[in-house]
């Protein structure tokens, strides 16, 4: 079994991803709608839709992972991420770009409300604020780091 540092890694990591996915995207629309040839009413859906679905679907994910387990939904939320991501670099339409971006917010689902639930799990009451700072400063360095990455990725 991994221990409690291992565990919270792993959780902080899939997190961090999530927060870089989110914010990378955003300097990069405007190449997109150059390239894909859509105007801003279309464009805006590739940073929107993730965050639309994973607001729907947190909730109703985060119980199915309350009644089968934690570990598994995690484990499938970080695969759908993965997957998502490369049909995000492979899409040849914006169509198929904003679908691959949909299954992101799909994956985050499932990775974010499991992946909390199972490193407070890992912790006693008293150690549980550990853990709650250590996500929000990642939480925040990922966002600021994908507009970096972004920049140095368009540069």
């Amino acid at each position: 079994m991994a221990g409690f540092g291992t565990v919270l890694f792993l959780v902080l990591f899939t997190q961090a991803a999530i927060g870089c996915t989110f914010s990378i995207i955003g300097l990069a629309l405007p190449m997109l709608a150059r390239d894909f040839g859509v105007d801003t009413s279309v464009i805006v859906w590739v940073l929107f839709a993730p965050q639309l679905v994973s607001g729907m679907l947190s909730t109703p994910l985060g119980r199915l992972a309350d009644l089968y387990g934690r570990k598994a939904c995690w484990f499938c939320g970080c695969l759908v991420h993965l997957v998502s991501m490369l049909g995000c670099g492979f899409a040849p339409s914006i169509g198929w770009l904003i679908c691959a971006r949909s299954l992101t917010g799909i994956g985050w689902a499932l990775e974010g409300p499991s992946g909390g639930a199972i490193a407070m799990s890992c912790y006693p009451v008293d150690k549980r604020g550990y853990v709650i700072s250590w996500s929000t400063v990642v939480n925040t360095l990922a966002a600021s780091m994908g507009m970096i990455l972004g920049g140095l990725l368009l540069s």
